[in-house]
């Protein structure tokens, strides 16, 4: 004897139902990703605390990935891949990817260095520093139609652009007798050093890794001075117009004779805090190796969030959750599930 139709259905519904609910309680592990990293030759994500990592790209043993950067909207992140790592990294391309690790998209196609990729605000451009006019110079790539437009010419290179939370200008490292960091308009135009050219050259100064606040008055980097041992380093925030705020000396305090290396560096809570990569000079550790670490200003604590015994660096945080699984899905999931159980 044949069963009813309608009791079928209704051992369909329950069998979708539960599977649904699996689902559900399996997204429950989805990491809420604010921080976007490098470990080895991969990008991960983790939470705030260095928790709940989860890996985004698989590379071979020829390429490697780096400079990962979330597009303004937080659906996309942009990074370096160096195409063959064991020629000497000869020639490195601009990436896109989703935020959940789908979708790659290859934006150039040069045999040169590209690097150091940052979003304009409006997510419509990447600007980034490249070897192809055989010095390191800054360039715009339109996402759009891939078009690359030069915005830098001038003294012996330039490196590590940021671009300014309203759109208007871009920060960078600029090349001269030593590295200075300069602001100029995001057509490249009227360049000037955040701090005079010869006070660092009188205090032996050298300045790397810089990066706008959220809120565009501030602008962090690396100020590394020489005093016969070896360079000492100092993450510092001063305004835009190059007034010293705040100089982090916790670091220093922490490690001693080690005298660490900071690395890239971003802002983070709203620029509350810090995060950057640190990683102790050859012959202080038995092997090199890198962590990221987050440094709160108000209460001037430093706090470690990896501690792998290989790299771990280039960190970017966005603000807010960012699904990597499978909360995209949600959505779709439970209107489907609710259209089918009214079904007869």
């Amino acid at each position: 004897m044949k069963r009813p139709i309608p009791f079928v259905l209704s051992h369909i519904q329950v069998i979708f139902i539960s599977l649904i609910c699996c689902l559900l309680l399996l997204d429950t592990s989805v990491v809420d990703a604010k921080i976007v990293f490098c470990m080895g030759d991969d990008i991960y994500v983790m939470d705030d605390d260095g928790k709940r990592k989860h890996r985004l790209t698989r590379n071979t043993e020829i390429t490697e990935d780096s400079n990962p950067r979330w597009s303004p909207d937080g659906e996309r992140i942009a990074f370096v891949r160096y195409m063959d790592k064991n020629q000497s990294q000869t020639s490195s391309e601009l990436f896109i990817m989703n935020a959940n690790g789908t979708n790659i998209q290859r934006l150039t196609d040069n045999n040169v260095l590209d690097g150091c990729p940052s979003w304009s605000p409006d997510g419509q451009r990447i600007v980034f520093d490249s070897l192809r006019s055989e010095r390191f110079e800054l360039h715009v790539i339109d996402l759009a139609t891939l078009h690359v437009t030069q915005l830098t010419d001038r003294g012996d290179g330039s490196v590590s652009p940021d671009w300014s939370p309203d759109g208007t200008r871009i920060v960078f490292e600029h090349f001269t007798e030593f590295r200075n960091i300069y602001v100029m308009s995001a057509n490249g135009e009227d360049p000037r050093p955040l701090i005079p050219d010869a006070d660092l050259l009188r205090d032996r100064l050298e300045l790397f890794y810089p990066r706008w606040s959220a809120d565009g008055k501030q602008i962090l980097f690396d100020s590394c001075t020489w005093d016969g041992e070896g360079h000492l380093c100092h993450l510092t925030i001063v305004t835009n117009r190059g007034a010293v705020l705040h100089r982090v000396n916790k670091i220093q305090e922490r490690f001693g004779h080690a005298r660490p290396l900071v690395g890239t560096m971003c802002w983070m809570d709203n620029d509350k805090a810090l995060l950057f990569e640190l990683s102790l000079r050859p012959g202080d550790t038995p092997k090199r190796s890198s962590d990221i670490y987050r440094y709160d200003i108000k209460s001037r604590t430093l706090k470690r969030l990896t501690s792998g015994e290989g790299y771990e660096g280039d960190p970017d945080w966005i603000e807010g959750p960012l699904p990597v699984s499978l909360n995209s899905k949600k959505k779709m999931v439970w209107g489907t599930l609710k259209q089918f159980s009214h079904n007869p």
